[in-house]
């Protein structure tokens, strides 16, 4: 009787543990809905050389790679030839395409602007770069990016007055302004403006709406911020932590609908134009591209 009695909860307990763990592996799936699965690794020309800074172009089929060898180049992401190939006399600290994909700039530690006309010629599979123009900056900009109106913007550093700016390098322009009250590891700005995210070795990252002037959430992580980077639609946010994850948060609800995790430190991050390609750049020298399920 005893032994009945004894058999009857056990069956009890035990399929009651697997609702349980059928409970939170609902709930896991819930609160990750996107789910993303690795595309594509490529490699750069030296092991182990840090990539400082990636960017798709709008087609997605070219991605722009600058290392830690003062060196930027362009490739074919189906088949990784290398279609661009050019050496500069500092450190690089940001690249990007225009909207269009007809211009390409290179930011410096400098720091200084370099802007190429770029000419893709798809069927051939080639490159046609010249430079267009260059322009010196004053202060410390961290990162460059064209916005919705093809202009190209800087993110600038006033470390003496604990501020971050967001002007147009080509008028000098002043967007956006912001004091901070803390050391600043990371900082991006989404293409219209609107957005402005900033990271440090606390585990959080803060998002401002500039057009409101106000704090919209912190984003709570495990870790500190390593990289960080919006969507050209402005619906996505990308943050990579020190714990080598990397979390997805939806705009508009302001929530993590994605997370995984990745085996290298990231050093950088970037969408393409679709908002469903995700590239993560390491200190071992490989971009892994990774698409959304």
């Amino acid at each position: 009787m005893n032994i009945k009695i004894i058999s009857f909860f056990a069956i009890v307990f035990w399929n009651n543990l697997l609702i349980g763990i059928e409970s939170q592996n609902s709930n896991y799936t819930h609160n990750n809905q996107q789910t993303w699965s690795l595309y594509k690794t490529i490699k750069n020309d030296e092991n182990d050389c840090f990539i400082s800074a990636i960017c798709f172009d709008p087609s997605e089929k070219l991605l722009a790679i600058a290392d830690c060898h003062k060196h930027v180049c362009i490739r074919d992401v189906i088949s990784n030839k290398k279609l661009m190939s050019k050496n500069f006399d500092d450190e690089i600290n940001s690249i990007c395409f225009d909207q269009a994909g007809d211009q390409f700039a290179v930011l410096l530690y400098t720091p200084e602007t370099h802007i190429f006309k770029i000419h893709y010629d798809e069927r051939k599979k080639t490159i046609r770069y010249n430079p267009y123009y260059s322009l010196n900056h004053t202060g410390n900009i961290s990162s460059i990016f064209f916005d919705n109106n093809n202009n190209i913007c800087g993110i600038k550093l006033k470390m003496s007055q604990k501020m971050i700016q967001c002007i147009d390098l080509a008028t000098n322009t002043k967007y956006i302004s912001f004091e901070y009250d803390q050391w600043i590891k990371v900082i991006a700005v989404s293409p219209s403006k609107k957005y402005f995210v900033m990271g440090s070795d606390i585990n959080h990252a803060r998002l401002f709406d500039t057009e409101h002037s106000e704090e919209v959430i912190m984003l709570q992580l495990q870790s500190s911020v390593s990289a960080c980077a919006f969507d050209s639609s402005e619906k996505f946010l990308a943050i990579a932590s020190n714990d080598n994850i990397v979390h997805i948060f939806d705009l508009n609800t302001f929530t993590e609908i994605s997370s995984f995790s990745h085996n290298r430190y990231i050093s950088t991050i970037c969408f393409g134009s679709s908002g469903k390609t995700l590239a993560i750049g390491s200190f071992n020298g490989k971009i892994h591209i990774f698409k959304q399920n």
